[in-house]
């Protein structure tokens, strides 16, 4: 005996609504472009390291190609720690090219 299951329309638009949620969560927009606030998932701050890609002081962000070769926008508070060649430097000194490490110090919003 064949079985017909019928999923009910409203049913599929939740669960693919859920779906892109999560995708939008994960990389902010449909650009594919992942944005994080380097913390770890306890909400504790965490460091990233890797090559400046793009700097927005603006915005206050950076995008960095991680050692991992994925690209991050990371956006940077106002106390974060951001080291070059072992030097602390503001977000205003870095350029495209810079190997960085980038430590958020203060709790994620």
């Amino acid at each position: 005996m064949k079985t017909n299951y019928v999923i009910p329309a409203s049913i599929l638009t939740l669960a693919l609504g859920c779906a892109a949620g999560g995708w939008a969560a994960d990389y902010g927009s449909p650009s594919g472009s992942p944005s994080s606030q380097a913390t770890s998932p306890a909400g504790q701050a965490a460091a990233i390291t890797g090559t400046v890609q793009k700097v927005d002081v603006d915005n206050s962000s950076v995008q960095i190609k991680d050692t991992s070769g994925n690209v991050q926008m990371i956006k940077v508070d106002v106390s974060a720690q951001i080291s070059r060649q072992g030097n602390t430097i503001q977000l205003a000194e870095l350029k495209k090219g810079d190997v960085v490490t980038i430590k958020n110090t203060s709790s994620p919003m």
